[in-house]
């Protein structure tokens, strides 16, 4: 693993574990009892947003893994984790989270997802594939 300090973990439904580190995201395979780590890169548009501050999770009831990016927005790694859907701060942007820095996450009994940022309270709207702030 290589990590001094992780900062969270969760259990995904496949009862592997997702690692919040000081440098990016680690995932540990319960199978092969391997660690992935996935950084931020750049160049990718799909990629991990930042290796810093990514500082809460949420599993949602499909199954899908939530992240919140401290300065970065919101994103989610699809099921093969083969790339992330990331909610930018950036208005032209076509995924974009209006909130900031993202403190926290919480679901609700029918599975809404409620984000607490920067910003103020935000609901996602997975018809219109956006976020809508709570006044």
């Amino acid at each position: 693993m290589g990590e001094k300090a992780v900062i969270d973990i969760l259990e995904d439904k496949s009862g592997n574990f997702w690692c919040q580190a000081g440098n990016g995201i680690l995932y540990f395979d319960t199978k092969s009892r391997k660690f992935t780590r996935i950084t931020a890169n750049p160049k990718e548009t799909d990629g991990l947003l930042s290796n810093y501050g990514n500082h809460t999770f949420l599993l949602d009831k499909s199954g899908t893994l939530w992240f919140g990016v401290a300065m970065e927005g919101v994103q989610w790694i699809n099921r093969q984790r083969s790339g992330f859907i990331q909610y930018g701060n950036n208005p032209g942007a076509i995924h974009y989270f209006p909130g900031g820095a993202v403190q926290g996450f919480a679901k609700s009994a029918d599975g809404a997802i409620w984000i607490g940022a920067q910003h103020g309270l935000y609901h996602w709207q997975p018809q219109t594939d956006s976020f809508t702030q709570i006044k």
